[in-house]
């Protein structure tokens, strides 16, 4: 069959935009409207403070690599690959559609204040991202290593994410090591680390394994918490001292980038049982989580952090009290 420029936008505009839409207003149903207000008014947050930060003249190539850093993040974590696969012609080119409408307030940002090479470096990123498929075998293959008999059983988020993710992982905290002797190395080593370790709690496990806890709701989220925040400092305490030893005087880098990846990830701890559903995911789990990485790389929006975990906390407790009443 023969590829046009014509079915391809026929079929843009008759399948994929409806699909879109309809998965749009399912994510603002289970939202609620409170909620689905709040997250417009962070959109415009955003938007505002991309626009002041580009009006400076000086921030405008960190805002770019930002903006292509949650691309990415977005492009690896995206589950609809296969089906773009099977079901859309040149679905690369939806990849290249959907980042560029997401980024049409950069573009418009960059244009009003004359960015030029910007402009270029915007697009090229997002047609790399685009172009690179991220569904490769080393993210899919599974290896049981000794390293997961150091973690306890009853954490198996850590032992499934480590599993699956262990080839990367390892790739990663390697170049961080050994190339500690550079400013950046540690640091981005501790951002992709961190935002794997993250996508840890997207599943969920089966209520019977809640109930294996024999705790209260407060003291299972607590209990997580807790032993994540114990393995996650382990993890890192190796790249933080050789950073302090060759950077002393930076030390407060890689403290803060914990501190902030440990916000998200507590974040995403209680977002995964506000909306808890046995052996299931829903829709607006990926969302609020990825509102919660923006929100932690972003200096004004970093407080909101622990204040929307004390409220999705609640909300966990809550939601998920009826399986486990019989420990109250």
């Amino acid at each position: 069959m023969e590829i046009t420029f014509e079915s391809m936008t026929f079929q843009l505009n008759n399948s994929l935009l409806p699909l879109r839409l309809k998965q749009l207003f399912r994510i603002s149903y289970q939202l609620g409207i409170i909620r689905t207000l709040l997250v417009w008014a962070l959109i415009i947050l955003s938007i505002a403070t991309t626009y002041l930060l580009i009006s400076t003249g000086k921030n405008s190539y960190p805002v770019v690599s930002f903006y292509l850093l949650l691309f990415l993040i977005l492009h690896v974590k995206r589950k609809d690959k296969n089906f773009l696969k099977i079901n859309v012609l040149r679905y690369r080119t939806v990849y290249f559609v959907e980042y560029t409408l997401l980024s049409i307030p950069l573009i418009i940002c960059l244009l009003l204040f004359n960015r030029q090479l910007e402009l270029i470096a915007l697009p090229a990123g997002i047609l790399f991202l685009s172009a690179v498929d991220f569904n490769f075998n080393i993210r899919h293959k599974t290896l049981n290593t000794k390293l997961q008999k150091f973690i306890p059983t009853d954490f198996y988020e850590w032992k499934a994410g480590v599993r699956k993710n262990f080839i990367i992982l390892s790739i990663v905290y390697l170049l961080g090591v050994c190339f500690s002797w550079l400013v950046a190395a540690v640091p981005v080593a501790m951002i992709i680390i961190g935002l794997i370790i993250s996508d840890f709690f997207s599943a969920n496990e089966s209520w019977q394994m809640l109930l294996s806890f024999e705790k209260s709701a407060d003291k299972v989220l607590l209990h997580k918490m807790k032993r994540h925040l114990l393995l996650y400092a382990g993890c890192n305490s190796p790249l933080i001292l050789l950073f302090i030893i060759f950077h002393y005087n930076l030390w407060y880098i890689p403290c803060i980038l914990f501190i902030v990846l440990s916000l998200i990830h507590i974040y995403a701890i209680t977002i995964k049982y506000a909306y808890y559903e046995p052996d299931g995911n829903t829709g607006i789990n990926p969302v609020l989580q990825f509102i919660g990485i923006i929100f932690g790389f972003m200096l004004i929006t970093i407080p909101l952090l622990p204040l929307l975990s004390v409220f999705f906390f609640r909300k966990a407790c809550t939601h998920i009290k009826p399986i486990l009443h019989d420990f109250d």
